[in-house]
């Protein structure tokens, strides 16, 4: 009979669709995660700027004030042209808006993956099997497996030596995750760590350095070579029209580029 094989394959083919589904809203999640906060603080920002109306006719009254009294008492000369609370409201404008917005971003990002992406995102992670052929990709998959590992666990921190930080956290955001504790150890914040993980795991899932066990749009890219590309590279290479060497590859399309904007320029 047909049918049992027909329900074998049409269950396989959902399993890789769910897969698929999951995987695509991991990504949206962290995507998600990081746009939001973005938009917060630039709200934030612009919120602050808009405080305080005309401050070129404001500067204009201060120092023109100041210009006529240059020996006078502030209470006496400033005062009077521009209000002691409206200066202070001026400080406090230019306070917010001198801060480091990426700093904010990833606090605004701490808040809201603690309050509730957490409890979503890891769930999600659980049922998914990441795998990569790519050696240097390889401290991703380790880190992801140790969130998952300590997914339960009450800890703060993990000892400096004990999770992956090189080819997973990018080098400004290491002062955030690395902190020092009481006796001088290194050593990292749990949280923040893995936020930066979960950033990592989406850039790898786009440009497939990272893939999917079971998925089909996230499946291992290697199953879309020839079965004997291995032996035939050079053959398969002369078909697409590329060099075999990447670095002539590159600079192929970098010369088309340039091309194509210095006409787009002209």
């Amino acid at each position: 009979s047909i049918r049992y094989p027909m329900i074998i394959i049409y269950c396989w083919r959902r399993r890789q669709q769910l897969t698929d589904a999951l995987t695509e809203m991991l990504m949206q999640l962290i995507h998600n995660l990081g746009t939001r906060a973005e938009k917060k603080v630039d709200k934030k920002q612009f919120a602050a700027f808009k405080k305080v109306r005309g401050k070129a006719k404001l500067l204009f009254r201060m120092a023109e004030a100041t210009a006529d009294q240059p020996d006078g008492v502030i209470k006496e000369v400033v005062y009077p042209v521009v209000a002691q609370r409206t200066l202070q409201r001026l400080v406090e404008e230019f306070n917010t808006l001198g801060s480091d917005p990426e700093l904010e971003v990833h606090e605004s990002i701490r808040a809201s993956y603690g309050a509730h992406y957490r409890r979503m995102l890891l769930p999600v992670l659980d049922q998914l099997d990441f795998q990569s052929g790519n050696h240097l990709y390889r401290p991703v998959i380790d880190a992801i497996n140790i969130i998952k590992v300590h997914r339960h666990s009450n800890q703060h921190y993990y000892a400096a030596d004990d999770v992956p930080v090189d080819g997973v956290i990018q080098k400004k955001w290491r002062n955030i995750i690395m902190e020092t504790g009481k006796q001088g150890e290194e050593r990292i914040n749990r949280i923040n760590y893995e936020i930066c993980v979960l950033r990592a795991l989406r850039n790898s899932l786009r440009n497939k350095e990272i893939w999917v066990n079971g998925a089909d749009r996230y499946r291992n890219p290697e199953e879309d070579l020839p079965a004997d590309y291995s032996d035939n590279r050079e053959h398969y290479y002369t078909l697409l029209g590329a060099p075999a060497d990447g670095e002539v590859f590159i600079a192929q399309l970098k010369k088309t580029l340039r091309q194509w904007l210095e006409t787009l320029n002209d």
